[in-house]
Parts: C-alpha cells; structure tokens; sequence
C-alpha cells in the first residue's frame, strides 16, 4: 500500500510514466528471455546444420538410408519383403562418393573437397543425382529396418515428402531432414523450460538450466542432424510435462474424496494424450519407452493411490496409458518381423550390439564365470561414463563427427585440464547422489513403517524428471552386460535425458545436505559452471569442426633434396594397413593386405625422432621404391605416449591415403622413411610390407 501510495504522491506525472515505461520494459524482456535462450539456441543448431558436412556425424548415413528409402518408395517397408543391405538407398552411396566421405569418415587427416559449400559443388550434386524411379525399385531393404522402430524415419520421410512439392533436389532434401531435427529440438527445449516450472523451479534457475542445456555442444550437434534421438528428446519431454500437469492438476482440483475416487479417466485429455505420446516414444527408440515410459506410469500410478483412487480404475488409467503402445508394439513387430542382422564373426561386421558372448557365458552353467563377465562389463561401462579417457565421456563433453574432432578449449593443454576437472567434479556428484539417494531411501522405509505407504510411494515416484534419469542410467548398465563387449558407449545416447542428467546433478545431489542454503548455493554452482563450459564450448566447437573438416593440417616446408640420409633406423609403428570401402558394407576386411582397385589404402601410426628426443618432421612412404607419397604428420598418438612413455611424443601420429587406381594391379611393395625434427636428415625404416591389387 506504502509502495502505490508512493506511486501517485511521491511523483509528477512525467516521473510516473517514465517509470511505469522502465518497468514494462524489464517485464517484457524478462518475460522473453525463455524465448529468447530457445531461438538463440535453435540458431546455434541451424548454423550446425550446414557446417557440419554431409555424413559426418555418426550413423547418420543409415538413418538417411532408412528415410529415404520410405520417402521414394512412398510405403511401408517391411523386413521380411528382401533381404538387408548396409545400405540401401541410391543417394547414399551416391553423396559418400561425391563428397570424399568414406575418407573422411575413416581418416582423420582427411578433409572434405576444396568446393563443397559452394553453391556449384551442390548443384553438380542435384544434376548428377539418381533417378527417382531407380530409387523407388531397389530390391534390398535398410539395415536400420532391423533394429530401430519406424517412428522417427516415417516421420522425417512424410516431412521431405512435403517440402518435396516444392523442391525436390538431393541437396535440399537432405538439408531439410537435418533441419526437421532442429525443430525437434526446439520443441524439446520449449518443453524443457515447461517442465521445470512445473517442478516448482522457478524462473531464473529454470532460465540458467535451459541456457546450460540449449547451449550445450553435445545438444547442437545431435539437435542437428538426421537421428531419430532428436524425436526422443521432444516426445520424452511431452511424456514428462503432461504427467507432471496432471500430477499437479489432480492434486490441487478442489474435489471431494468421493468425485475424486470416481472421476473419469477416459474423457482425461491429458491421460488420452500422454498414453498417445508413449506410443510414439515407443515408436521412436525403445530404451528411452522404457527409462521415460516407465518413469511417467509410476508418477501417475502413485498420484492416483495417493489420491485412494478404486483400484478398478487405476487399472483402467493403466489400459489407456499402455494400449496405445500395445499397438504401436505390434504394428512395430509386424514391420520388422523375418527381419535379420548378419551375426558379427570373423566374416561380417556392423555396429549393433548383440548379446553373443552373454549367451556364451551363460549357456557354461557357471555362476563365477557369470559374475566374472558382469564385473568385466560393469567396469568397462563405468570407464566409458565417467573417466577421462572413456568414449562416452570424450563424445558427451566434446567429440564431434566420427569420433576424431575434438573439442579442444583455448588450447590442448588447457583442454586436458578441464576435463581432468571435470572428471573429478563428476565423481563428487556421483557419491553426493549416492548419499541423497540412500538419505531418502532411508525417509521413505520409516514411512513405510509407520504405515504410511501410499505416501512413501507418492514421494518415490513423483518426480518422473529425476527417475528416468535413474532409470536410464539403470538400462545402459545391463544393456552393456547383455551385449559385452559388441556394445560401444557414445554421449549422445544421453541428448535425449540431457534435462534429466543436469537436474540430477544440480538439484537431486545436493539434497544430502540438511541446509536448504547450500543446497541452492551448490545447484547455481553447478549450473553456472555447466552454463559457462557450454557458452565457451558452443564458441570453440565451432571452429572445431571448420578446421577439422575444412583446414588441411599445415605441414612443414621440407626441401628433399637437400635430405641427408643416415644410416640410424627410426623408432615407428604402423598400426593400421587398410583399405576404405568405396561404399558402407557389412564384409570385413578378412585379407587386408589384398586391396582392391579403385579403392584407397589407408596407412596409421607413429614415428619419431627418438635422437633428437621429439617428435619428427615427416614421414614419407614409397611404393616399388619409385613413387613418394608424403603421409600428414603431427596427430594426435596416444599410443606414442603409451610406447616411449614420453608426453612429447603426443602429437607424433601420421596419417595417408593412397589411391590405388594410381598404382595399379599387381603385388607392391611399401617401404617409410623419417624426416628428422629438424627437417635435414631423412632416417631409414625396417617397413617392406607386401600388398597385392586386385
């Protein structure tokens, strides 16, 4: 009252209306800041979208497979109707070829065409493109058919269906299916920011947690292109915040005991429509149905025996929930059945997980041999999750493409030392969530004791955010038991409960402490920090991917003919002689020393100049001693490290690619000389490696 009376007495009317303007102004823009972080974000994504070059994000190839094969065959495909292909799909093989992606994808030396990104290089693609009738007759089906639900790959291919009305080159259409992920996305994060407010949080620390995500690098990359986790991401988080509101609603709708216990459930729009999202979610990938779906149905069940709903109609709040995804299951089966994966042998090779040394074990009848495996499995998940040099920690905090463009903050050094930090604080918030998990457990079983279980059960499941998470962590780890060791942990698994993951750390960790200050204290410490890393990561990923893709790797100006040769040997290693595939193929590379013609031979490793106690300044491979090839020098070699026990030798790895159309067919032989640090002798090799052309 002080405060209005103030208004109209304390000043004039021009002092009146400039404040009332000064305060509408920081209304609106507060107001506005949500939109403001979900639309900065989503432009984040969009320039993604184009940066990243065609194929070079993981499995993205399949995935376009998949789509495209629905999108020119116009129907169903159905698994039993042909056999399966690595890939199917005319344009997939026909973009790999154009775009040098093969190389790329397997060499991380290797960079894309000096014209892609130029409006002539794209129309050379969509002039030279295969037909559209070819495409709609192919006689093989897409391997993803197998494996992964239509939901996402129907969708994107209904999608490129519409916008084909309006053009309907390669080119756009494999943009505008990259770009459907970023509207994904958006609706991801919109729902994001819906969610936390319907947690209670409120605006600025739900505003930091959606910057702290939106921002993040792991999300633009995989918001960004053609994957079916992007519609997991949006369709969890619908399944999240209708749950969440009707746990709300349904608490708070002033009703007595006996409308409550009788309302119905089938004319509940948000029942009907969360059941209808779970189908989806089923559709769209399964462990995230299962983490998410699993999840929702407890918070609902628990509100409603909170509430002493009959237990008739709980179970009748149960078939409106599932049905809906009974069906999509057996519309799922229907598509997929007589579908079959090649085995992984010494003959084939993909990179699905199978559970083929699981039934192994168990088919031993042996309970050490059992608990020895899982041991093996859990430790080896573990160490992909949480340590510095584990797959999933390197590709969740910063691994682009095919897992050779890292993200790299301000310089490799300063890099390394963030992510040991970041690998510590890691493991503090896993011990505080322990703690806070075991606090409650311990809450939750003195209620139960005092008869009070609906209410125990109630506080258990009534965060559906925080128990997917849980969830999701509990699937991955005896996924990873079944499948040992076929199944290879990537970061992005975890895009899809990326809201969840941070909520978990910043709000569910701290709560073993008793006072609500530090709570909050550390949860904007955690989230600032996480914000921060984004913000500076989004900043640096993208130089990241340019040089990484675009950027040639600058190598030292040697005059070889001035090269003195000494008669010492060079300590090097060559740990990988291989061949790239011109086109994705299940057949493993059985004799790599025979290559084919037309293909490119690979050559992996290391050498240095174990004289001068650094790394060397070039290596030079001969083919018939009368063709020079010079090899890119200066990778990154973790093994060197490991060999010579020396972190100088870090950055001592080399790398070439050698056509084989230009060498011929016949046997060959390869031999590899140094060029010493400082770029005047030239050392010999023990290399004569054999390889016949065929």
């Amino acid at each position: 009252m002080f405060t209005i009376i103030e208004f109209f007495i304390g000043y004039n009317n021009d002092e009146r209306l400039s404040l009332c303007s000064e305060v509408m102004k920081r209304s609106l823009s507060i107001s506005w800041l949500p939109a403001i972080i979900i639309l900065a974000a989503m432009s984040l994504a969009s320039y993604w979208v184009f940066l990243v070059p065609i194929f070079q994000e993981p499995d993205e190839d399949y995935h376009a497979d998949y789509v495209f094969s629905l999108y020119s065959r116009k129907r169903l495909i159905l698994g039993r109707e042909a056999s399966i292909a690595a890939v199917s799909h005319p344009f997939i093989p026909y973009l790999l070829k154009a775009t040098n992606g093969q190389a790329v994808k397997f060499a991380a030396f290797a960079t894309m065409p000096k014209s892609y990104g130029t409006r002539e290089f794209f129309q050379s693609i969509d002039r030279h493109a295969p037909d559209n009738e070819i495409c709609a007759h192919v006689h093989t089906n897409p391997f993803v058919v197998a494996m992964y639900p239509i939901g996402y790959y129907a969708l994107t291919a209904l999608w490129l269906g519409l916008l084909s009305n309006l053009n309907h080159n390669l080119s756009f259409l494999f943009f505008a299916a990259r770009v459907l992920s970023v509207i994904l996305l958006t609706g991801g994060l919109t729902l994001s920011y819906l969610i936390m407010r319907e947690l209670g949080l409120s605006y600025w620390p739900s505003c930091l947690v959606l910057a702290a995500i939106g921002f993040f690098p792991l999300t633009s990359f995989t918001g960004s292109y053609i994957q079916p986790d992007n519609l997991s991401f949006f369709i969890g988080s619908i399944c999240l915040f209708l749950a969440l509101r009707w746990r709300n609603n349904f608490c708070k709708r002033p009703m007595p005991d006996s409308a409550r216990s009788n309302f119905s459930i089938i004319n509940d729009p948000v029942i009907v429509t969360l059941g209808l999202a779970l189908a989806i979610l089923f559709l769209t990938k399964y462990q995230y149905f299962v983490s998410i779906g699993l999840a929702v149905i407890a918070t609902i069940v628990a509100t409603a025996i909170h509430s002493r709903i009959s237990y008739k109609r709980i179970m009748v709040l149960l078939a409106v929930l599932l049905v809906p995804s009974i069906i999509a299951g057996m519309l799922q089966l229907w598509i997929c059945w007589g579908c079959h994966v090649p085995g992984i042998d010494s003959k084939h090779w993909h990179w699905f997980p199978v559970p083929t040394k699981f039934k192994d074990v168990l088919s031993r009848h042996s309970l050490q041999a059992l608990l020895a495996y899982i041991g093996c499995a859990l430790e080896r998940n573990y160490h992909s999750l949480y340590c510095l040099d584990g797959r999933t920690f390197k590709s969740f905090w910063g691994h682009f493409g095919w897992w050779h463009v890292p993200l790299v903050i301000v310089s490799t050094t300063f890099n390394d030392s963030l992510r040991s930090i970041i690998q510590y604080l890691t493991t503090a918030i896993i011990l505080l969530t322990l703690a806070s998990l075991l606090k409650i457990i311990v809450s939750l079983f003195h209620l139960v004791k005092k008869s009070r279980w609906r209410r125990a059960l109630y506080i258990a499941c009534a965060n559906p955010v925080i128990n997917s998470y849980f969830l999701f962590v509990l699937f991955m780890f005896i996924f990873e038991v079944i499948t040992y060791p076929s199944f290879v942990g990537q970061g992005r698994y975890w895009y899809p409960v990326i809201l969840s993951l941070v909520l978990a750390a910043a709000l569910f960790a701290p709560r073993v402490f008793p006072s609500r200050m530090l709570r909050w204290q550390l949860f904007y410490i955690i989230t600032i920090a996480w914000l921060c890393y984004s913000g500076v990561g989004a900043y640096y990923a993208l130089a990241c991917i340019h040089k990484g893709y675009y950027e040639p790797d600058k190598q030292p100006v040697i005059d070889f003919q001035q090269l003195q040769p000494v008669c010492a040997n060079a300590t090097y290693y060559i740990d990988d002689f291989n061949f790239v595939d011109a086109n994705t193929t299940f057949i493993r590379h059985i004799n790599p020393m025979t290559m084919p013609l037309g293909d490119d031979m690979i050559i992996q490793g290391w050498a240095v100049d174990i004289l001068a106690d650094s790394p060397a300044s070039a290596v030079l491979l001969f083919v018939d001693n009368s063709k020079m090839y010079r090899a890119t020098y200066g990778l990154e070699s973790p093994e060197a490290v490991e060999k010579l026990h020396d972190s100088n030798y870090r950055f001592s790895g080399f790398g070439a690619l050698i056509p084989t159309k230009d060498i011929g067919i016949g046997t060959h032989h390869l031999s590899m000389k140094v060029v010493s640090a400082n770029g005047h002798l030239l050392y010999n090799t023990d290399a004569n490696i054999s390889f016949p052309i065929k």
